[in-house]
């Protein structure tokens, strides 16, 4: 399932949270999973982020991925964390969810994929003026 947002919460106890539409089919699933796994997505899944998006039963056709016993984590992804759900919390249209982080990872030689200006694109970390 593709999310809305993405972000860091807390650092002690390390939380994070995703918004998730309110007409999601995966969510209630997911949400019933003792582990649920986030994997950050990288400019090599440009190619497949619709299919991610699309439907479940077809979703993971040709994509390279892997399971640490407990979630379902991509495989290139910049980070992944493995995580449980806390609260959740209504937002208008969408859910937050406020998930414990039980595991992370990152993956710094990844170019991060970012959905900006109605697309999406890579993003390469730099420097940046203000």
């Amino acid at each position: 399932m593709i999310v809305a947002s993405f972000i860091g919460l807390s650092l002690d106890p390390p939380l994070v949270g995703v918004s998730i539409q309110d007409t999601s089919t995966t969510w209630p699933r997911l949400r019933q999973a003792g582990s649920i796994g986030i994997s950050a997505l990288a400019a090599e899944h440009a190619g497949i982020i619709r299919q991610l998006a699309g439907p479940a039963d077809k979703r993971f056709d040709g994509v390279s991925w892997s399971s640490n016993d407990t979630a379902v984590l991509l495989d290139g992804a910049t980070a992944t964390f493995t995580t449980r759900l806390v609260e959740e919390i209504t937002t208008g249209d969408h859910t937050l969810a406020v998930l414990e982080v039980l595991d992370a990872t990152s993956h710094a030689e990844q170019i991060p994929l970012v959905f900006h200006n109605s697309q999406f694109q890579p993003h390469q970390v730099g420097p940046h003026k203000v």
